[in-house]
């Protein structure tokens, strides 16, 4: 139970508008103590952008954000590109360009894609030139039905020095992606690091990922498990927003169908918030 305060709430979405940053319907207040950083480093708030994937620790009452960290699944240098489908390859990750995500990049371009997993691929709300040509990843470590170690498509090896992660956390590696694999030289480990304190409440945009135990599901590349009672089937193939009281497991407690555009996605978050504001 948190002690203290009044806990924190974690947001984890992509950034819809601003004003301060409003994600998931949330207006998430900014000040000069909140820590913002990305997979490679610190960030400006001047560094933040519209379609940005953001995870936000904040108050639980205020929703004063102690940190914003841009989670983007994958930095890295582009290998292929198909045009009629808006699909390219970062760095061992297939990737699905949103239509207001940004033109297509070049194969040799560096980029920093930033969106949501579903499956092994990135649906990207937001793609980025990436000049610095550090690559990254930010996702759910597995070892492959192969037994081969994955974060999404991406194949990664550790060297002796790091410790391999375990199964199912969510983790962000820095490195090198080259012959076919991403070779990690540095490890973040967990989503959420306590910012705001202890977890009160969770508020996640995500798509579903199958898995063999109950409740059968689990949110895709962010290392959330639900509670085993979660009746989840009728969002199996959406992208959906869950909000829930955390307690020390995800028990889903609100769903929302979310459309595939982001000024669509805007106007329902918006008014769902409204509709909330007017009930309490």
């Amino acid at each position: 139970e948190p002690k203290g305060g009044s806990g924190g709430t974690g947001i984890v979405g992509t950034l819809t508008e601003f004003g301060s940053l409003i994600i998931n319907g949330k207006r998430d207040l900014l000040d000069a103590n909140t820590a913002n950083s990305g997979p490679l480093g610190p960030l400006a708030e001047a560094d933040l952008a519209i379609g940005q994937a953001l995870t936000i620790e904040a108050d639980a009452e205020t929703l004063l954000a102690a940190r914003g960290f841009v989670a983007d699944p994958v930095i890295g240098r582009v290998f292929a590109v198909y045009p009629e489908r808006r699909a390219l390859w970062v760095d061992g990750v297939q990737v699905s360009l949103e239509a207001d995500a940004g033109p297509m990049p070049q194969i040799g371009d560096h980029v920093a894609v930033s969106g949501l997993w579903r499956g092994q691929n990135v649906i990207a709300s937001r793609l980025t030139p990436s000049p610095d040509g550090a690559s990254a990843l930010a996702g759910v470590f597995r070892r492959d039905a192969s037994r081969l170690p994955r974060i999404g498509s991406a194949r990664v090896l550790f060297p002796p020095s790091i410790t391999e992660p375990a199964d199912g956390t969510f983790v962000v590696v820095r490195g090198d992606y080259q012959s076919g694999a991403f070779f990690v030289k540095d490890i973040d480990r967990g989503r959420f690091i306590g910012a705001a304190g202890p977890l009160k409440n969770l508020s996640v945009e995500g798509y579903l990922d199958p898995v063999p135990q109950a409740p059968f599901f689990e949110l895709a590349g962010l290392g959330h498990s639900f509670d085993d009672q979660a009746k989840l089937s009728a969002f199996e193939k959406e992208r959906a927003l869950f909000e829930v009281p955390y307690t020390g497991n995800f028990a889903v407690a609100q769903a929302i169908v979310l459309p595939d555009t982001q000024a669509a996605r805007r106007e329902v978050l918006t008014q769902t918030a409204a509709n909330a504001q007017s009930t309490r």
